[in-house]
């Protein structure tokens, strides 16, 4: 790398100051220096210029390492967030994993209740064939199986509004389908 070398003023003193850091750089550091020696004097006014740099240099290695500190804690806290960020985007990628599981789920539950709709305009047609008394019967069982629709159709919408909480809500649901299966079975 090129190496600068730039005429510096600190605290009426001229200096040629050699470095790889860009002309502009090193004029801003030296302008720094030159700053706390001017402000250490306005506080030690009598002070010799190597009791004012020495202060100027505990000022600055101070400010060094409040600022080195901030910058570690400053690291640790964004050390804390990228773990965290790991961990919700794990959570993210299980939840959506759950709901493809549940979506899935929901489209056999779909099929099954459309397979049973179309069972039961089979059975209507054969009812409508019956005796009054069998359509009072028929009358009955559609009742029940709007109902079991209804509640088909009300869980479907809690699901959906919980996408969120399905992770936790899965072995509830994966036991209330079991249930919905045998039930149906038992029904037809």
């Amino acid at each position: 790398m090129e190496k600068n070398v730039v005429s510096v003023k600190i605290y009426g003193q001229e200096y040629n100051i050699t470095g790889e850091k860009s002309r502009e750089h090193i004029i801003k550091v030296a302008d720094y220096v030159d700053r706390n020696m001017h402000d250490m004097a306005e506080v030690a006014q009598n002070a010799p210029v190597s009791a004012l740099a020495i202060l100027a240099s505990i000022n600055i290695a101070d400010e060094y390492f409040e600022t080195a500190a901030r910058l570690e804690t400053q690291e640790s806290i964004n050390l804390q967030k990228e773990k965290d960020i790991e961990h919700y985007i794990q959570l993210w990628e299980e939840a959506k994993k759950n709901f493809t599981q549940f979506r899935e789920e929901n489209a056999t539950l779909v099929e099954q209740r459309d397979k049973l709709r179309e069972a039961i305009r089979e059975k209507e047609k054969e009812i409508s064939q019956l005796k009054e008394t069998a359509l009072s019967a028929e009358k009955r069982a559609e009742e029940r199986n709007e109902e079991r629709y209804e509640i088909l159709l009300k869980r479907e919408k809690e699901l959906e509004s919980n996408f969120f909480d399905l992770q936790m809500e899965n072995i509830r649901l994966k036991s209330e389908l079991d249930r919905m299966k045998k039930n149906q079975e038992d029904d037809f």
